[in-house]
């Protein structure tokens, strides 16, 4: 089961770092700072997961879905 956590934690990261590199970019004209407010961001944000993430996705990452 863990091994769902870990790749959906990748792309959830991954998500957030592409966010902040896009409102960096074009707000802020610094790629890099935005990428690491957007990992910084990602990171926080994994505590919300059980009040954020929809019922299906989080009973898929506790192995409860078949």
């Amino acid at each position: 089961m863990a091994h769902r956590t870990v790749i959906f934690l990748t792309f959830w990261l991954a998500l957030w770092m592409g966010v902040g590199a896009i409102i960096g970019q074009l707000f802020f004209f610094t790629l890099w700072t935005g990428v690491v407010d957007g990992l910084v961001f990602g990171v926080v944000t994994t505590l919300l997961w059980p009040w954020v993430l929809p019922r299906a996705l989080d009973d898929w990452l506790d192995g409860h879905a078949t």
